[in-house]
């Protein structure tokens, strides 16, 4: 078994500092949990300098969350953003190894006129992704929020 360190104890800018506290820890089999932020310019520039230290140690994608709508309308802007982020996760995740991402079912506020809705879509998108994630190697540990009444 591994310990990952999330990179969310980190800015979005300074992600590539992980691994002063890999090295700190280097005793331990320690790895990264990559929460990734592609809304943040610069950000893929930073995930890139890093590529191949991060290869050195156990990685872990958590799925996009950050300005990422999974329940949105396919068709829909939010969707659009939904897959594009999801889309450059699973890229890293291959180039990484990672085998596993945790995905959020939906990031946005749940209403009783939105809540049908919402689940369908997720289900539809959360499919999509499913087939596009077994193509690039990688699965989901899928959590769960919002859906709840």
């Amino acid at each position: 078994m591994n310990l990952l360190i999330s990179t969310n104890l980190l800015k979005e800018t300074e992600r590539d500092n992980v691994f002063s506290l890999l090295d700190n820890w280097s005793h331990i089999n320690l790895g990264v949990e990559i929460f990734p932020h592609f809304e943040v310019d610069g950000y893929s520039q930073i995930l890139d300098r890093c590529i191949d230290r991060l290869k050195e140690v156990p990685v872990s994608f958590h799925g996009p969350y950050i300005a990422t709508e999974h329940s949105a309308k396919r068709g829909s802007k939010e969707y659009d953003i939904a897959m594009d982020y999801c889309k450059r996760t699973f890229s890293y995740a291959s180039r990484l190894g990672s085998s596993h991402i945790v995905f959020y079912y939906n990031n946005g506020a749940v209403t009783a006129q939105s809540r049908e809705d919402m689940i369908r879509y997720a289900g539809e998108n959360l499919a999509e992704l499913t087939k596009l994630a077994k193509r690039m190697g990688s699965s989901y540990w899928l959590r769960i929020q919002g859906f709840c009444r």
